[in-house]
């Protein structure tokens, strides 16, 4: 059974496949760029989401900390 992109799971895979089938012909090279500007954007929200949720719960345990 081949493994595809989707059965890995990992994003280092799915990029080297589709870099792969970008050299063979499989996929254009602008569907592969649009692929990195939308892995880039979902890091850098994700990144940015992140820290909206850990800053406030870093305030609130030391928050805590102080009360006990």
């Amino acid at each position: 059974m081949v493994e595809t992109p989707e059965m890995v799971g990992s994003k280092v895979l799915v990029l080297s496949a589709m870099t792969d089938d970008v050299m063979l012909g499989n996929c254009s090279e602008a569907t592969f760029r649009k692929y990195i500007v939308y892995m880039t954007l979902a890091r850098l929200l994700g990144t940015l989401l992140a820290q909206l949720i850990f800053l406030p719960s870093a305030d609130l345990l030391a928050f805590i900390a102080t009360m006990m």
